[in-house]
């Protein structure tokens, strides 16, 4: 079974420490609709990370959650630790009887490999802190988001403009004159079929 402990922790702590620089509430409730996941969930994970000082929480009708410390002072060692506790990074398969080479040498070589694993792990964790990664995202945010209005941003158009027909905004006729530029652009449009535009014309 997959463990979802220290991943949902993460987002808890990230989403406190946004939500503290944007000057906004954080609630067990408001964590658990960004996790999509049961409030009580949240609370229970929330045990662990207050008793190891990463978050706190005041209580009453303005009630917040807000780190325990300043974001720089969290790394994410500290959060996987604190909800993870003595769980090592992967289990181990039961003993089997000794019966080959493999067998009798599986159980301490897979400890020796996990242990190693688990270190390099934590030495990764603990390079970053809680604002380095809320860094990263916002970071992303903005290359993201600069990346959609250049694809987005308009470029001069070579479609004739569309405008709302003058009868539907209670007008009684149209302009020979609009009449024969439309028809002069319905000449002009390449390739295109023209259909009928039943609440606009072409000018």
């Amino acid at each position: 079974m997959i463990d979802l402990r220290f991943p949902t922790a993460l987002q808890m702590v990230l989403s406190v420490a946004n939500a503290e620089q944007n000057g906004t509430r954080a609630t067990s409730a408001i964590l658990a609709i960004g996790l999509q996941a049961n409030p009580s969930f949240v609370r229970k994970l929330m045990v662990p990370l207050t008793r190891d000082g990463i978050i706190t929480s005041t209580h009453g009708r303005q009630g917040s959650i807000h780190l325990g410390r300043p974001a720089d002072r969290i790394t994410l060692q500290d959060i996987y630790l604190s909800v993870t506790e003595d769980k090592p990074l992967w289990g181990k398969r039961p003993e089997v009887p000794q019966c080959c080479l493999v067998t009798a040498n599986t159980g301490w070589f897979f400890d020796s490999l996990a242990g190693e694993a688990e270190q390099a792990c934590l030495e990764v964790l603990a390079r970053r802190t809680v604002a380095d990664a809320l860094r990263e995202l916002q970071e992303k945010d903005r290359r993201v988001s600069a990346s959609a209005a250049d694809q987005g941003a308009p470029l001069p158009s070579i479609r004739p403009r569309l405008t709302e027909h003058p009868r539907r905004r209670g007008g009684t006729s149209t302009s020979m004159n609009s009449q024969r530029d439309a028809k002069v652009n319905r000449q002009r449009l390449p390739l295109f079929r023209v259909k009928q535009l039943p609440l606009f014309i072409i000018t």
